[in-house]
């Protein structure tokens, strides 16, 4: 049962970060753990506590956060220290977690999972600009953050013969940086070829990512990368930045590319759209995709609670 507590999130929250109270049991009757799905703010309990840690781009790369993220992720640091456990998506973020001083034996990798829309989906022409069908075009999701590096790709569209272009699909939350990305693909004499579709709702993105030619994904830091494991769940090739975690994430089913080099996603792009080549990876994709549910992720994760006994 969801039971919510009586009491301002803001002040709550607030209470939390500055105070450390009141304790979590204080608020709920029979708690036996507390799970912390994000270290955004510490959560005071005395109770087992398992925590769940994303990445640590906040003390890494302090730069893609605000101050106030920085703040409060450095005052969770010693609640993730004292968990019975700490979960983490990736390898990667395990490395991380075990340098900032969490024991090894309570660190356990449980990676992240699509939705069981993405499974099977089918390509839909719902949401595409005028003139664009599926199959055609290529996808990226998130955001135009400097971190999703976005960038490259327009850089790279540029780069590829006019005949040979595809029109590029940028699909996620309105950004303070969607500005200057246009303003990037007008430098770059592709505007016409990129799309900024803005948020797309959850039921209408498995048909966008299915009707993709391949996803690309050359963010520069990932503790995991859902969006790739999306992509995959529904046979969608993809080719995804070699860097952070996105290398584990995706294993054998995709194309690793240096995320700094415009050329190489450009030799990327060209690969996947031939067919022989886009064929293969969509025989990758599918059985890397059925490895990745979230009903498996819920056993692993109840797994974790029983070490916490």
């Amino acid at each position: 049962p969801v039971v919510r507590v009586g009491q301002s999130r803001t002040a709550l929250l607030l209470r939390w970060a500055v105070t450390g109270r009141p304790v979590v049991e204080r608020l709920l009757a029979d708690v036996d753990l507390v799970h912390v799905i994000s270290p955004a703010v510490p959560v005071p309990t005395r109770r087992p506590a398992v925590w769940t840690l994303h990445d640590t781009f906040p003390l890494d790369q302090p730069e893609w956060s605000s101050a106030r993220a920085r703040w409060l992720f450095r005052r969770c640091l010693p609640g993730l220290r004292g968990a019975a456990a700490v979960i983490v998506p990736s390898r990667v973020v395990a490395d991380r977690a075990l340098e900032l001083g969490i024991p090894a034996p309570r660190v356990h990798v449980v990676p992240e999972a699509a939705d069981d829309r993405f499974h099977g989906a089918m390509p839909s022409p719902d949401r595409l600009p005028a003139g664009v069908t599926p199959g055609s075009y290529w996808l990226l999701l998130g955001t135009a953050a400097p971190r999703k590096n976005w960038r490259v790709v327009i850089a790279a569209l540029a780069a590829t013969p006019p005949p040979e272009r595809r029109p590029v699909l940028l699909v996620g939350p309105p950004s303070r940086h969607d500005a200057d990305l246009m303003a990037h693909a007008r430098d770059c004499g592709v505007a016409a070829e990129v799309h900024r579709l803005g948020f797309v709702p959850d039921e209408d993105l498995p048909g966008l990512v299915a009707g993709a030619r391949a996803l690309l994904h050359p963010s520069l830091g990932e503790g995991f990368g859902l969006p790739v494991i999306e992509a995959i769940a529904t046979g969608t090739p993809v080719a995804v930045a070699a860097a952070a975690a996105l290398p584990e994430t995706v294993g054998a089913a995709g194309l690793l590319v240096d995320p700094t080099d415009p050329g190489a996603w450009a030799a990327a792009m060209a690969v996947l759209a031939e067919d022989d080549a886009h064929a293969e990876l969509v025989g990758r994709a599918r059985p890397r995709g059925a490895e990745h549910r979230w009903d498996a992720v819920a056993i692993q994760t109840a797994e974790v609670y029983a070490t916490c006994r």
